[in-house]
Formats: C-alpha cells, structure tokens, sequence
C-alpha cells in the first residue's frame, strides 16, 4: 500500500502504511492498531475528496469538448493509472504526469502540490 499511496502522490498515507508495517514488522501491535486507525481515517478521507473531484469530471470534460481539447474521462484516467501502479509500470509516472493539468484544475494548485511525493 505504501508504494501505490506514494506513486498517486498521497504522501500522508504512504507515511502510515510504512509506520505500520514497521510496527508489524518489529512486532508492536499496540502502535499497529493505532496507526490502522490512522490509516482508515486517512483513506476514507481520501475517498471522500475522490468522489468529490469525480463529479466534477463530466463538467470539466463538457468545458474540453466546447474548447476543441482532446478528452479522456478522468474517471477512465484514473482507473488506467491505477492499473499501472498495480501493476508496477513505470509508465504511470508519464500517466500522472498527463493528468496533472486536469487534476490541478479540478483540485486546485494547493492541494495537487500537496499530493506530490
């Protein structure tokens, strides 16, 4: 989990995932569970922001179409990216890379510069 959390840019969760995969590792089960718990919140926020940007996709590809941009669903453009990192291709960096545009536009520059690792 830590390595597809680090590759999408969602640095908060990457620093859980490793944190409790250390605390599993040396066997600290208290700090494990509490950085599950951590971990689901951080996620489910995750989700909740996700469905957000989403809806806003058919609007923003409405706004491409009128102005002659090419356009990919950036439902159909995130699947595709997670596929990549499932799959450890490196050509998900170039993937995210095109998305950028899109998804500054749709999360605004403070939060995509945020989500960068």
């Amino acid at each position: 989990m830590k390595g597809s959390a680090a590759m999408l840019g969602a640095t908060a969760i990457a620093q859980l995932a490793a944190e409790a995969e250390t605390a599993l590792r040396t066997g600290d089960g208290d700090r494990a569970g509490f950085l599950e718990g951590r971990l689901a919140l951080a996620l489910r926020a995750l989700r909740a922001h996700a469905a957000g940007v989403l809806d806003a996709g058919p609007a923003r590809d409405a706004e491409a179409v009128a102005s002659g941009e090419p356009v990919v669903p950036l439902a159909q453009a995130l699947r595709r990216l997670l596929e990549l990192l499932r799959a450890f291709d490196l050509r998900a960096g170039e993937h995210f890379a095109a998305l950028s545009p899109q998804l500054r536009a749709l999360l605004g520059s403070d939060v995509h510069t945020g989500a960068r690792p």
